[in-house]
């Protein structure tokens, strides 16, 4: 399951369209009051974060993921000097981005299956 942290609504449908159509379940939350109820209970596989929202910046969602060992997508249009150091443990990805580049991104955090055949067809 992919967590995917974004207040703009429109944003938050693309990316969350194109990881299901990849085979991702995924769970929307729009501010990190949300996300950090979220984590409470659950942990999910990877997450795409976006860092500024209306509620302020995602610095505690993103310190609990590292504690959990979440691999995060930082998804946002923020300049890389303007961010918080936490969020260098994150795969950036600037705003507008193709939400095809998200899950590509996605896919490269997790682990591959046992059961996949070896890239080189042997």
């Amino acid at each position: 399951m992919v967590l995917i942290l974004e207040d703009e609504a429109l944003i938050a449908l693309d990316v969350e369209a194109a990881l299901q159509e990849a085979g991702f379940a995924t769970v929307v939350t729009g501010s990190r009051a949300d996300a950090n109820e979220f984590l409470v209970a659950h942990r999910p596989d990877a997450a795409v974060l976006d860092i500024r929202l209306s509620d302020g910046d995602c610095v505690m969602v993103a310190e609990r993921l590292l504690e959990l060992g979440v691999p995060f997508v930082v998804h946002s249009g923020a300049a890389r000097h303007d961010q918080h150091p936490i969020f260098s443990f994150g795969k950036p990805v600037g705003k507008p981005a193709d939400p095809r580049e998200i899950v590509g991104i996605v896919r490269s955090l997790l682990p591959k299956p046992l059961n996949d055949p070896p890239a080189d067809g042997t």
